[in-house]
């Protein structure tokens, strides 16, 4: 299985301290490299710094399309280098899944990535919760929000109504 992960969902998983669950449902990730300077070198000191640059099942690789990845964020002006890079790897190595929690950039993503699985927070924890791994989504979504983690009330009910916990 191939993960492919943009910065933010690693970063959420080590602020509540669940950064371990992505191993454990993933048992490897790829990041590119702008996504490892984003979380670990500018990021220094920040949740997710530590986690990703430590971790031996959090792999770093170069996007071989720069030229895609500079047409993309021509074409959609608002990403930033990362966001593109996590896309176009994803398209080089045929991922399997792609982890992204903007919703403009899962849109994005949906539409190029066809053949790639396109999981946000939220259907991360509820895999988590259908493998036996977490006994109950809520706790983390707390959690999420007890550290300031924005999420509204909507989408908040419909990861909890997803998961059989409404």
């Amino acid at each position: 299985m191939i993960v492919v992960s943009d910065s933010t969902p690693l970063i959420i998983f080590a602020k509540v301290n669940h950064f371990s669950l992505l191993r454990l449902l993933f048992e490897e990730i790829i990041i590119p490299q702008s996504v490892y300077n984003e979380v670990a070198v500018i990021g220094s000191g920040k949740a997710g710094a530590c986690e990703v640059a430590r971790s031996d099942w959090v792999r770093v690789e170069r996007v071989q399309d720069q030229r895609a990845v500079n047409w993309l964020r021509r074409e959609h002006g608002r990403l930033s280098r990362a966001d593109a890079e996590a896309i176009i790897l994803s398209q080089e190595r045929q991922a399997d899944f792609l982890l992204v929690d903007d919703r403009d950039l899962r849109k994005i993503a949906q539409t190029m990535l066809t053949k790639t699985a396109i999981l946000y927070t939220g259907s991360v924890l509820i895999y988590a919760k259908r493998e036996g791994f977490i006994d109950k989504v809520r706790d983390l979504l707390d959690e999420m929000r007890e550290e300031g983690i924005w999420m509204d009330d909507e989408v908040y009910e419909q990861i909890l109504a997803q998961a059989g916990e409404s």
